[in-house]
């Protein structure tokens, strides 16, 4: 009993600090009128949950939140829209090949081109743990977060079945959104990810 009761007290414990977070995400952003603010909110999600990681008592969550929101507030908008240009760049060439007459050609870049956005993608997702733990050249961080990607396939294809997962649930229960949306996804990406930057650093 005594161990139900602490399995209990600590999964509310880590839904608590999921919501807090999401609230933190959500009202930060709107600081910025969102096109200012989402960038920079989305970083000090991932700094947070970081700290808190590697904390060995609780931290101050939205004191935390709003340090590194402060601290990020250019760089992470220079980064974010950088990586929301590429991104949109090979959706839109997508798109441009899509209406294209039907080619032998057409349909090796239309390949080629899923293929670098879903590998944009990956690296996306592991970019901002990355950044958030190191301090590096911007080129590296996509080096890194590219090393990432490969050096343990099984666990990120793992890592991308727990997020699609999530999406699902949100799927189906949208009304959770504003309560967990982000968190609940930066908290796998940045909790696999601290793993791997530890495993690394002991080999």
């Amino acid at each position: 009993m005594s161990h139900l009761s602490t399995w209990y007290f600590s999964f509310g414990e880590w839904m608590y600090k999921l919501f807090i977070l999401n609230i933190c995400w959500i009202l930060l952003s709107l600081s910025g009128f969102i096109f200012l603010g989402v960038f920079p909110a989305t970083v000090a999600i991932y700094a947070t949950f970081r700290k808190d990681f590697q904390a060995s008592g609780d931290i101050k969550l939205f004191q935390t939140f709003f340090y590194y929101f402060k601290k990020e507030l250019v760089k992470a908008n220079l980064y974010g829209y950088g990586m929301t240009l590429i991104g949109s760049i090979l959706y839109l060439n997508i798109r441009i090949i899509g209406q294209l007459e039907t080619s032998l050609l057409n349909s090796v870049l239309m390949i080629l081109t899923y293929g670098l956005l879903i590998l944009f993608l990956l690296v996306a997702m592991y970019f901002l743990p990355v950044y958030v733990h190191f301090q590096l050249k911007p080129i590296t961080y996509v080096k890194y977060a590219f090393i990432l990607l490969i050096g343990k396939p099984l666990q990120t294809i793992a890592l991308v079945v727990c997020i699609l997962v999530i999406f699902y649930i949100f799927y189906r229960f949208p009304v959770l959104l504003p309560f967990l949306g982000v968190s609940s996804i930066a908290y796998p990406i940045m909790k696999y990810s601290l793993t791997f930057f530890t495993t690394q650093k002991e080999a």
